[in-house]
C-alpha cells in the first residue's frame, strides 16, 4: 500500500488542532425577563432543572424539579447519534474532506437540537406560576418548559480552547 507522506501530514496536523478544542453548550448569560423580574437564563435553566420549594430567584412560586438537561445528556439515543456523528466527522477530517473546526461545530449543533428538543418535549405538569401567567394572558398552553421561548431558544454552543 502506498501511503501519501503529505496527505498523512495534513491527518497529522488536523488530529494537533482537534485536541485543543472542545464543545461546550448550553446557556451563556442571555437576559431572562418576565414579569417576576430579570435574571440570567443559566440561572433560570438552573433553577427549573432542580426545582426549588421557593422559586429561587421567583419568590412565592414553588418551581418543581423538570431535568431536561439531564434528560438530553443521559438520553441512550442522544449518546448513540453524538457518538456517529463523531466518528463519521473523524473521517471526514482525516480524509481532508472537513476541518477539525467544522467537525466539532457539527457537534455543537446536533446537542444544541437535543437540548431544546429535551425542552420542547418535556413530559410534566406546567408550574402553578406559570399556569397562572398564562391564565392572566387568557392563554391555555400546557407546555411545560415554554413559556416565553427565551430558554429554548437561548442554547447555544461554543468552541473553546483548551488549556
Amino acid at each position: 500500500m502506498k501511503t501519501d507522506k503529505k496527505l498523512l501530514e495534513q491527518m497529522i496536523e488536523s488530529l494537533r488542532k482537534m485536541q485543543g478544542m472542545k464543545v461546550e453548550w448550553g446557556f451563556f448569560d442571555d437576559e431572562y425577563s418576565d414579569p417576576r423580574g430579570v435574571s440570567k437564563v443559566s440561572e433560570v435553566a438552573q433553577l427549573v432543572e432542580d426545582g426549588h420549594p421557593n422559586g429561587g430567584i421567583f419568590e412565592g412560586t414553588t418551581t418543581p424539579e423538570r431535568p431536561f438537561f439531564k434528560s438530553a445528556t443521559s438520553s441512550k439515543e442522544n449518546q448513540r447519534a453524538v457518538s456517529a456523528l463523531i466518528k463519521k466527522n473523524q473521517r471526514k477530517v482525516l480524509q481532508g474532506k472537513m476541518t477539525p473546526k467544522q467537525k466539532l461545530e457539527e457537534v455543537g449543533e446536533l446537542l444544541v437540537r437535543q437540548l431544546q428538543d429535551s425542552i420542547e418535549n418535556f413530559a410534566g405538569a406546567p408550574s402553578e406560576a406559570t399556569i397562572a401567567m398564562r391564565e392572566k394572558r387568557g392563554e391555555s398552553s400546557s407546555d411545560v418548559l415554554i413559556e416565553t421561548g427565551t430558554l429554548w431558544t437561548s442554547v447555544e454552543y461554543q468552541l473553546k480552547e483548551v488549556k
